[in-house]
């Protein structure tokens, strides 16, 4: 369990329908307009997270915490509008599928546990835990096989066994704690929705994230007793 990488993708929205707010009894109500509520602006998003880790004083010596990466792709306006001219940097949001997110584990996640991970994940044999979603790819993917050989890691690729529990801990309360975050913040556009749940992955305590995995011991034990 201290060598396992679980990654999982997670939509994060631009705001919600319906918040509550402690507000004083002469403060007037917040307004936030929309489009539509029935298309609100989302984004995908690759998170990658590792059992922390402690010394025996009891201090953090790995946070757990490899990356959260958008799925966005960046373009130039084609024409001008009233809000911006011609040739200004947009973010869009892309789907996930299978090329793009063999290129995020490729050039994020892999450098990202060489730069982050004990000892530079030297001499470990460490899995990459992935669930059975239809962007995800093979195990023995030539291009990212070819890519950890690169890099000399001991990295391999599973995936969780087909109709099997959800043992995956950022379902299992680190994305809720994400987004718990993310929602504090009051992003307008695209860029900035991807930089508020950038900056809400990278605030979560290590301890939550160390509570979590205990909670997938926990249900592990359970679905298999």
């Amino acid at each position: 369990m201290m060598d396992v990488i679980h990654v999982d993708e997670k939509y994060f929205f631009l705001t919600v329908v319906k918040r509550r707010f402690i507000m004083l009894h002469d403060e007037p109500d917040p307004i936030r307009k929309l489009k539509s509520k029935r298309h609100i602006t989302k984004v995908m998003m690759l998170a990658a997270v590792a059992r922390p880790r402690y010394n025996e004083a009891g201090e953090c010596i790995f946070d757990g915490k490899l990356g959260t990466w958008p799925f966005v792709v960046h373009t130039l306006a084609e024409r001008t509008s009233r809000n911006r001219p011609a040739g200004t940097p947009l973010v869009k949001a892309v789907t996930a599928t299978k090329e793009n997110y063999r290129e995020m584990l490729i050039d994020k996640l892999l450098p990202a546990i060489r730069s982050k991970w004990p000892g530079g994940g030297r001499g470990t044999r460490i899995t990459i835990q992935q669930d059975n979603a239809s962007p995800h790819i093979d195990p023995k993917d030539s291009a990212f096989c070819a890519a950890v050989d690169a890099l000399d890691l001991n990295v391999v690729l599973k995936f969780q066994p087909p109709n099997s529990p959800d043992l995956n801990c950022l379902d299992l309360g680190a994305f809720h704690a994400i987004q718990a975050r993310q929602q504090l913040r009051s992003p307008r556009t695209l860029a900035e929705l991807v930089a508020a749940t950038t900056e809400a992955y990278w605030e979560l305590p290590d301890k939550t994230l160390n509570n979590i995995f205990l909670s997938l011991h926990s249900v592990g034990r359970e679905d298999f007793l």
